[in-house]
């Protein structure tokens, strides 16, 4: 039994990374308009066609999907427009992340035990009813906007 857990374990992690790097790539993709006409304005149609092989982009989507797949698993994000590259700004955030993420669970962890323990005291009624879409809204959207704010918050009190 055990093993077949493992399995299953193994194969959902291997169809969620799957899921969400397609997922993200093709999000990437259905941003508007073409990704040299964005960021570099006044190329000749030889400059684009020239762009367009460095990055890659005019080969098929499943050899676009899987070069950057390979980068990723190998911690290359790619560079940024200006500056170090994008690894190295997603690494150097890593330690804010790490506290907020430590922060929202010394809060949140506390507060949902205590009212999941009242909340199964009392099986029915107007508090679970409502302790439940709180914690449905709160868990969907509370999060984000939580995190945005200290960061924002965190980022201007340790700027000059």
């Amino acid at each position: 039994m055990s093993r077949y857990i493992a399995k299953r374990i193994v194969w959902g992690a291997i169809t969620l990374l799957l899921f969400v790097t397609a997922l993200f790539f093709l999000i990437n993709l259905l941003v508007p308009g073409d990704f040299m006409t964005q960021f570099r304005l006044g190329l000749s149609a030889e400059q684009r066609a020239e762009m367009a092989a460095e990055l890659g982009l005019d080969r098929s989507l499943w050899a676009q999907y899987w070069d950057w797949m390979g980068g990723v698993l190998r911690g290359d994000l790619g560079n940024a427009f200006a500056g170090p590259p994008v690894a190295q700004l997603v690494f150097g955030a890593l330690a804010t992340s790490v506290l907020l993420f430590s922060a929202g669970v010394l809060i949140a962890f506390p507060i949902g035990n205590l009212i999941g323990r009242v909340a199964a005291w009392r099986r029915s009624g107007f508090f679970v009813g409502s302790t439940t879409l709180a914690a449905v809204v709160a868990f969907t959207a509370f999060p984000p906007a939580l995190a945005f704010a200290l960061e924002r918050g965190l980022s201007n009190a340790a700027s000059p």
